[in-house]
């Protein structure tokens, strides 16, 4: 299992897998309570050439004047806001076999480049 990764575009890295993120696209669902849904769809490289597939999904979460601060662009506080995600992983290589049966969780944080997200696996 992995203990944890961060993924960041252009770049993932942890401990066991690191490389570049070379294309992706995001879907965003905006609630009526509030809540923005996120669907996520990337494609990884590792450095050793392996190609891993991510899909995750999950929620940010806000009071309504953080969210009208955020959805100005203006950069929130890590306090202002929750974004966690469960994500899946498929890869076709058999060193890296083992994500196909990994289950993530992560959290992110919206930085000035974007947001990061910090995977771990379970279970």
């Amino acid at each position: 299992q992995f203990p944890e990764t961060r993924l960041n575009h252009p770049f993932f890295s942890g401990p066991l897998l690191s490389g570049t993120v070379i294309g992706g696209a995001d879907w965003v669902l905006n609630r009526a309570d509030g809540v923005m849904v996120i669907d996520v769809r990337v494609m990884l490289r590792t450095d050793a050439g392996a190609l891993i597939y991510v899909s995750y999904q999950g929620r940010f979460l806000a009071e309504a004047d953080a969210l009208a601060r955020f959805s100005r662009g203006q950069q929130l506080a890590r306090e202002d806001y929750s974004l966690a995600i469960s994500a899946k992983l498929e890869c076709g290589d058999p060193a890296l076999a083992w994500l196909n049966n990994a289950i993530a969780v992560g959290t992110g944080e919206q930085l000035p480049a974007g947001v990061t997200y910090t995977l771990f696996a379970i279970g």
